[in-house]
């Protein structure tokens, strides 16, 4: 045997017969699984421990910016912090409907008040959003109160199964189960070609 053989033979039993393409798939499947998976944890954790939202946006209101099926991501916002332009989450109605809206103006509701026994006088600053979708002609019927407020657009992203009213965090579970079946195949198929080509 050569010496440029035994060096060959060598290398194959150092990775365990593995060739480049092995190596690769094997990458990318746990690269892609992974990812998948830790998205779905952290949708999970975002959404039940640090007062995030993760929707599916439900009409054509604020067409362009978001169309029905998008999936939004709201982070927490103070009232204070929200600014014109803005799209936020804010409950709307006797039925308290979810609404997602631009923020068209902002108006400052000043309270002075002052106290009959020690004539001290307290000055309370509050906020209103006045809202209003894109597609819309008009701004929405009433101001949003903090008490309403429900958070600020984070970011968006088409849903590829807006159709079949698939949940986003189970989609993504799906995804990453999809991704670690088919990685794991590939690991067990790869193994197996190794062994039959060593015996």
């Amino acid at each position: 045997m050569t010496e440029a053989a035994l060096e060959l033979q060598s290398q194959r039993q150092r990775t365990g017969g593995a060739s480049p393409v092995r190596l690769f798939g094997g990458l990318v499947g746990g690269i892609l699984f992974g990812s998948l998976l830790g998205l779905a944890l952290l949708a999970v954790v975002a959404t039940q421990f640090l007062g995030f939202r993760l929707l599916t946006v439900s009409s054509n209101s604020m067409y362009p910016a978001l169309s029905a099926g998008d999936v939004i991501v709201v982070k927490p916002a103070a009232m204070s912090a929200v600014e014109i332009g803005d799209i936020v989450l804010f409950t709307a109605g006797g039925d308290s409907i979810l609404t997602v809206h631009r923020v068209v103006g902002r108006n400052e509701v000043v309270t002075n008040v002052t106290s009959r026994g020690t004539g001290e006088r307290t000055t309370f600053t509050d906020y209103r959003l006045v809202t209003q979708g894109d597609a819309n002609p008009a701004p929405d019927g009433g101001e949003v109160t903090a008490a309403q407020l429900q958070g600020q657009l984070w970011f968006s992203f088409a849903n590829p199964l807006a159709g079949a009213g698939v949940p986003v965090r189970s989609l993504l579970f799906v995804f990453a189960a999809v991704i670690g079946t088919v990685w794991v195949a590939w690991e067990f198929t790869i193994r197996a070609r190794s062994k039959e080509t060593r015996n």
